[in-house]
């Protein structure tokens, strides 16, 4: 991906039911590192089970259930590189690959 992609899409994965979330936290960390340093990842946002309050959460990796991720790229595809090569997602054990989905969006309001 370039350093300045002019296009945003939304990537969405649920977890597996035994998600192996916290045993690959530190090689996706890694892995989106670069990432975060471009400025490509826009937004990450963990999905809380069913009925919880973001706010009476202490750690929301100990109950997330997925995750909805927002990215600057050049193209679907550099997207979908990105996807099939997180940690996350390559390890087969923490998204459900059947759940991720990517979809282009148009940014209309950032804070």
């Amino acid at each position: 991906m370039s350093s300045t992609p002019n296009n945003h899409f939304v990537i969405r994965a649920r977890d597996l039911p035994n998600s192996r979330r916290k045993e690959f936290l530190e090689a996706h960390m890694t892995y989106i590192g670069p990432l975060i340093a471009r400025g490509d990842l826009v937004t990450v946002a963990l999905l809380l089970p069913e009925g919880a309050q973001s706010s009476e959460v202490k750690d929301a990796g100990d109950v997330a259930v997925g995750v909805i991720i927002t990215l600057r790229a050049e193209s679907v595809d550099a997207v979908w590189e990105v996807v099939h090569n997180d940690p996350f997602y390559k390890s087969g054990e923490v998204y459900d690959r059947s759940t991720v989905t990517v979809e282009p969006v148009y940014i209309v309001l950032k804070n």
